[in-house]
């Protein structure tokens, strides 16, 4: 049995998804434009990461989500990742 976690990181300007197998990183997709694009980026490089490792949904075992540095801005971009969470949570289990 193994431990999949996927990792999201939407608190800053940098959009992160990547996802660990047994505490190793597998893949990583990221972007920093310089500005937010977290709507836009999330849910499409989440799907690349479990695209790219051939694992879906139903394979995870948690779902890691940055808590930021706290500020007005942080709540606006660090609700995307538990928004997907919460989806997650009333779709596959």
């Amino acid at each position: 049995m193994h431990t999949l976690i996927l990792n999201i990181e939407t608190t800053t300007k940098n959009c992160s998804v990547s996802l660990s197998k047994n505490g190793q990183l597998i893949a990583l997709k990221e972007i920093n434009e310089g500005g937010y694009s977290h709507a836009e980026n999330l849910h499409p490089f989440i799907d690349a990461v479990l695209q790219d490792t051939q694992y879906n949904y139903t394979d995870l075992s948690a779902i890691a989500v940055s808590k930021g540095p706290g500020s007005y801005t942080y709540w606006c971009f660090c609700c995307q990742g538990f928004v997907f969470c919460f989806g997650y949570s009333f779709n596959f289990h």
